[in-house]
């Protein structure tokens, strides 16, 4: 069986049995440092539903976003009022989107505490893009063009949590939680006599993050 075929499956039996079963929302931020990537703000959210006290399932997505530019100052004037205004240029430009969409699954460990330990697991696939913009200019004597690219990337995506979380009321909890990403997403298959070869970038990494869920009655 492929991998998204797989993915599929998980999809359409949390959505099956979300019929019959407790059902919530789950909202969540956090920040997630990728392999190939600066660290960036992640917020996301699910929907989900409780199996039992400590077994849950849900569907849901995250949205990673990471900016930045280059800028110089260039010059520096003096107004008659006496303020000092600076001149500022922009370079390089790069925009960094990322959406992995799971099904995950949650069990909590049972135990004599204020809070409910769990660990997770969940998978999916992903979508990656970069937005890239490089001014014309002029390096060590060497002449280069403007350079604008938009790329997409895309590829299998799992994720491994551990946290706890903490009952407010009977509809809301509270949680926090660590993360492992595992993604390498990857773009421009090709394929020759000497094997194949793709363009990738590693969203892999560590993350923190929390959230509030809120159980629909």
């Amino acid at each position: 069986m492929s991998i998204k075929k797989l993915i599929f499956l998980m999809l359409a039996l949390v959505l099956t049995v979300s019929i019959f079963a407790n059902k919530g929302i789950n909202i969540r931020a956090g920040f997630l440092a990728p392999s190939d990537a600066k660290t960036g703000f992640m917020p996301g959210m699910s929907y989900g539903i409780n199996v039992d006290d400590i077994v849950e399932l849900a569907v849901g997505f995250d949205f990673f976003y990471r900016s930045y530019t280059d800028t110089k100052e260039v010059s520096v004037y003096d107004r008659e009022t006496g303020t000092q205004v600076s001149e500022i240029k922009t370079g390089t430009e790069l925009k960094t989107g990322y959406i992995p969409v799971m099904a995950t699954l949650k069990v909590g460990v049972p135990v004599e505490l204020p809070v409910l330990p769990y660990a997770g697991v969940g998978l999916g696939w992903a979508l990656l893009w970069e937005d890239i913009f490089l001014p014309a200019g002029e390096d060590n004597g060497n002449e280069y063009e403007k350079v604008e690219e938009l790329d997409f990337y895309n590829g299998f995506n799992w994720i491994l949590n551990l946290g706890a979380k903490y009952q407010l009321s009977s509809n809301v909890h509270l949680y926090g939680e660590s993360f492992y990403n595992f993604g390498k997403m990857k773009k421009d298959f090709d394929e020759d006599e000497a094997g194949r070869t793709w363009d990738q970038v590693d969203m892999s990494g560590l993350g923190l993050r929390l959230g509030i869920e809120m159980a629909l009655r």
